[in-house]
């Protein structure tokens, strides 16, 4: 522990500056009547809101060298919550990282018209039940390698630049800096 300069105990590690539970707690209920919002998507800001937080609770650290103590707030542990799932995800993704090809990766992104957002909220699992099927469609035929993409088991919007052939010998590799042509996916 170190002291922030008024005396009080704080993290070595230093905190962001601004916290999603801050702005939660600034603007959320001023959102929340203004926005129609699913009722799961309330629960999840009001528990962000309350986490480390008096109001779920708390109990005292004590160090063991000077006895100097500290109220630690409960946290909410809510899956959505940042400092919650922040080591989950660190993990998570460290985990993720050893099932990767030692290759450069792209991220396609699919975007809908904004006039749909208000139909996408209200009913989000048809839509995006929709959605997929249509990029499942549309990353195969503009795929360079459709017989190789075809056999692979991940067809999620993270593709490999590369493909290998029989022995793993590399047989393929884009020669530029999209994975796909723009101009079938274009609305022109």
């Amino acid at each position: 522990m170190t002291t922030n300069g008024t005396g009080s105990a704080a993290p070595a590690l230093d905190r962001p500056r601004h916290e999603l539970a801050d702005v939660f707690r600034l603007y959320g209920d001023a959102y929340r009547h203004t926005h129609a919002l699913p009722t799961g998507r309330r629960r999840v800001m009001h528990a962000i809101e309350a986490c480390r937080t008096a109001q779920l609770g708390g109990h005292l650290e004590r160090c063991t060298d000077c006895a100097f103590e500290r109220p630690a707030y409960n946290s909410c542990r809510h899956r959505h919550c940042p400092k919650c799932q922040s080591l989950t995800k660190a993990r998570w993704l460290e985990a993720r990282q050893a099932d990767l090809l030692p290759v450069d990766y792209f991220h396609t992104v699919f975007t809908v018209p904004h006039d749909l957002n208000t139909r996408m909220l209200a009913n989000t699992a048809c839509l995006y039940q929709i959605l997929f099927e249509a990029v499942a469609d549309t990353l195969p035929a503009t795929h360079p390698w459709r017989r190789s993409y075809q056999e692979l088991p991940d067809r999620g919007p993270w593709k490999p630049g590369r493909s290998a052939g029989c022995g793993n010998v590399e047989i393929s590799r884009l020669a530029r800096d999209f994975h796909i042509p723009t101009s079938p996916l274009s609305s022109t």
